[in-house]
């Protein structure tokens, strides 16, 4: 028999969209992993192939998280406000947004304490620098206070960055969405046109120059959330059960992300803040595609890989806080540029640190200890 939740979201469907969640930090792993293996373009050197490829696939599995996570927690967040009222509603997110503040500041530390550690003393710059940490050696005290305040924005911390400041969509989709829900849509529209417009001119959101940008920026990147939010809150219903129905929208994800990596590869930095809002129209569109494909899709996945999946998209927040982590340590250990089947078998050893990760939260947040009270049994008739 099938439960319901709060916002009619089946536990199939839940435990689907979790699993989409799941493979997108799953992605984001792998890629990054496999980034190791390419060496980034000297400064005015045009972007490769396979550099365009890495920074379009990257920013799509960065988008099917944001899609993911709406979708997940929107009956959570619907369930809050009904329960305790907007204005403590309000607070539960301004106190879920500080707990992600704080496991970044982590995940920081954490990074740049295992480059230090495993890289020897001469590597121990190149190794900061490539993993986009390198003004600590230079400006620690600059570099330090810019991270604090997410002014920098490496690429491995930027998913945990923008997810910290776009979970702040939640009230104005729940206060607004519960009288027009259209209306709650068209205002996170607009503010991803703002952010385009903006980001197309050359300004940086945050007051600083344009290199100094956001690389992904969550003004913009705030409407995938918010598209997710609206299926699990139930504003949209997904047709994608049919089989027909998925595989039309993963032809169409994949028509448009040739066009997505064909834009990002038109500036000389792929990952830089040009090429991505350049590309960052069709990337929404294809991680809105990807993941309701991945939705239907899963329903016929073997379970065994659902389950997976499922698990760590559950513990996504711990697994997002891992990110940094696992590639500083799968950095340290290959090196910045490894072969091509070393850079394989580290993503690999980065898919299985990921779900060790999302397990070991799992067994905090439901420890062996705490047991719950036995139950008083009723004495027996003679």
């Amino acid at each position: 028999m099938t439960t319901k939740g709060e916002a009619g979201v089946s536990a199939a469907a839940a435990e689907r969209v979790a699993a989409m969640r799941g493979l997108a930090l799953a992605a984001l792993v792998a890629l990054g992993a496999l980034g190791l293996a390419r060496a980034a373009p000297a400064p005015g050197e045009a972007a490769s192939l396979l550099g365009s490829l890495d920074a379009g696939l990257r920013a799509a599995a960065i988008g099917v998280f944001l899609f993911a996570s709406g979708w997940a927690t929107a009956p959570f967040w619907n369930a809050v406000f009904q329960s305790e009222g907007t204005a403590r509603g309000a607070l539960r997110v301004a106190h879920r947004v500080w707990q992600i503040y704080w496991r970044y500041i982590g995940a920081v530390a954490a990074s740049a304490a295992i480059l230090t550690v495993i890289a020897g003393p001469e590597d121990r710059a190149a190794a900061h620098a490539a993993f986009g940490l390198g003004g600590l050696a230079e400006a620690p005290r600059e570099t330090m206070l810019g991270l604090a305040l997410l002014i920098e924005q490496p690429a491995a911390f930027a998913p945990l960055q923008a997810y910290a400041l776009i979970v702040l969509a939640a009230p104005l989709m729940i206060v607004i969405g519960a009288r027009a829900p259209a209306a709650a849509l068209g205002i996170s529209a607009a503010l991803y046109l703002v952010a385009q417009g903006l980001a197309m001119q050359g300004v940086a959101l945050q007051g600083f120059d344009a290199p100094r940008g956001w690389p992904l920026d969550p003004v913009a990147w705030q409407l995938a959330f918010c598209v997710g939010f609206a299926f699990g809150a139930g504003w949209i219903r997904p047709e994608v059960e049919r089989p027909r129905a998925v595989w039309l929208i993963a032809a169409a994800g994949a028509a448009v992300s040739v066009a997505s990596i064909a834009l990002s590869g038109l500036t000389a930095d792929p990952a830089g803040p040009g090429a991505v809002a350049a590309a960052r129209p069709w990337l929404l569109v294809v991680a809105a595609a990807i993941g309701l494909a991945a939705y239907g899709g899963l329903r016929d996945a073997p379970a065994a890989l659902s389950r997976l999946l499922a698990r760590i998209g559950r513990q996504s927040l711990a697994a997002l806080a891992a990110l940094g982590p696992i590639l500083a340590l799968l950095q340290g250990l290959f090196g910045p540029a490894p072969s091509p089947g070393a850079a394989a078998l580290s993503a690999l050893c980065g898919l299985c640190l990921l779900y060790a990760a999302a397990a070991i939260s799992a067994w905090f947040m439901d420890p062996p200890w705490a047991k719950p009270a036995p139950r008083s049994e009723k004495p027996r008739a003679a």
